[in-house]
């Protein structure tokens, strides 16, 4: 059964949030590669291309060696899906986040890219300085704006699990519009859920390739409904072919169907008109596919 729905969620982070991502780390490598390649926008050659944000460039790309480089990273929770390198041009970072394991955690994930700042290119790089904040970043924003008036600004896949903290999607469409209006003329990037499907029953590694590659080919510079999302995907056709009949190797008959429902996560006009906007897919666990949306805003 297919469901478009809106409705408060269950509480997000926590020990079980941290145990499942410790588990699916490695298979999580290929999404943070990809955010990766989001941040910086790779060209086929390798190079750094950064062509979505280039008003942001003087923010960490052309700045002189040795300065104050700032990044505010809204939401990272550990940096389970952060790509280290990310963190390189910076030499001041804050983190804020509600979750009082996520300092713990990030300095465990994020422990080879310390080590090298800190050894072989000790001589190149000043030390970097990560503060925390324990707060919610949706209702302290304008402070950190303030405080920090020329950092980049990283929402780190917070954005989409919005709907679990407040009581109805009203509240959290609100605090969206609030959120765009606080955010005018400022450097910033976000990887966030837009979609997140639901199965009774794990769906095949061969659906799941499938529907990353329909993922990853598509890309728009205008913002996509969540019906025009899922039409573009072909998430209909896609789940008939998860329910068509089987037969299994002893010949005998049998149909297997792997119901799904679909949760909106309400941020399809998080992103300014005209950035543009890209898709993955996060194995969040083996009976949930979450669609991801990436972009600078511009």
């Amino acid at each position: 059964m297919l469901a478009t729905v809106k409705q408060p969620y269950p509480q997000t982070g926590g020990v079980s949030w941290h145990w499942r991502a410790w588990r699916k780390r490695a298979q999580w490598r290929s999404f943070q590669q990809w955010v990766g390649q989001q941040w910086y926008q790779k060209n086929a050659d390798g190079i750094s291309k950064n062509t979505d944000a280039g008003h942001c460039d003087a923010s960490f790309r052309n700045t002189a060696a040795g300065s104050r480089r700032e990044l505010i990273m809204l939401g990272p929770s550990a940096g389970w899906t952060l790509p280290d390198d990310i963190l390189d041009p910076f030499t001041h970072i804050t983190c804020v986040d509600m979750d009082p394991l996520a300092p713990l955690f990030f300095r465990l994930v994020h422990k080879k890219s310390e080590t090298t700042r800190h050894g072989q290119h000790a001589q190149t790089q000043p030390a970097r300085k990560i503060a925390w904040l324990q707060q919610d970043f949706m209702t302290t924003l304008s402070d950190v704006l303030a405080q920090w008036p020329h950092a980049t600004l990283l929402f780190a896949n917070s954005l989409g699990q919005q709907g679990l903290l407040h009581d109805t999607p009203e509240t959290t469409e609100t605090l969206f519009s609030h959120l765009k209006t606080q955010l005018k003329g400022r450097c910033w990037f976000s990887y966030h859920d837009r979609l997140s499907l639901h199965f009774e029953s794990p769906p095949a590694q061969n659906a799941i390739n499938e529907l990353l590659r329909r993922s990853m080919t598509l890309e728009s510079n205008t913002t996509l409904s969540s019906e025009d999302l899922m039409q573009q995907l072909q998430i209909a056709q896609w789940a008939a072919e998860l329910n068509a009949p089987r037969k299994p190797l002893h010949q005998a008959r049998h149909t297997s169907q792997t119901r799904m429902h679909i949760t909106d996560h309400l941020t399809g006009d998080i992103l300014p008109p005209g950035s543009r906007r890209r898709y993955s897919l996060l194995p969040v666990t083996d009976k949930a596919l979450h669609i991801v949306e990436a972009g600078w805003a511009v």
